[in-house]
């Protein structure tokens, strides 16, 4: 019988993410992940998930990420505005994760599959949380489902929609 509120300030302390596993959607998420801010919500188009066989330790990632140049960071008012308006291409461009940087030196792969997806027409590829998967955004689903062919027999492989 807890609420919503009370649910997330349990959720927290088990980890940065639980609040918005609880709450959903699309949020700004602030602080360590826990300040959320509900935002209009993706418009529906073709995704692409690709989760390479290896995993990667979160821990170690931010071990690191004060080692490296963050070179791009997010310009979240400008994918704020993306989303206000709906438009994909220009949410896609601005799609940054600075984990990547030390992600993909420990396993370059990653930059491989974005690079790939990429060449295929995606509008925007990006390596999600601290990895190994990435996803990218797609015009038409017909050519999500050739972006995702080649990995099919290589790594989990997911062709489907936002929601």
């Amino acid at each position: 019988d807890l609420s919503e509120n009370e649910l997330c300030e349990i959720g927290v302390r088990l980890g940065a993410d639980v609040p918005y596993c609880i709450r959903g959607g699309t949020m700004l998420a602030e602080g360590i992940g826990e300040i959320l801010t509900p935002l209009p919500p993706l418009p529906k188009m073709p995704i692409v998930l690709i989760k390479p066989t290896f995993g990667i330790s979160t821990p170690a990632i931010y071990q690191q990420i004060d080692s490296v140049p963050i070179v791009h960071r997010p310009d979240t008012p400008a994918l704020i505005a993306a989303l206000d308006k709906g438009d994909i291409k220009s949410l896609a461009s601005n799609m940054v994760n600075v984990m990547e940087e030390v992600s993909i030196k420990m396993h370059p792969v990653i930059s491989d599959i974005k690079a790939k997806l990429m060449e295929k027409g995606a509008l925007g590829a990006l390596m999600s949380g601290s990895g190994p998967s990435v996803f990218a955004l797609f015009e038409s689903y017909e050519d999500a489902k050739k972006a995702a062919a080649p990995f099919k027999n290589k790594f989990f492989t997911y062709v489907g929609w936002t929601k």
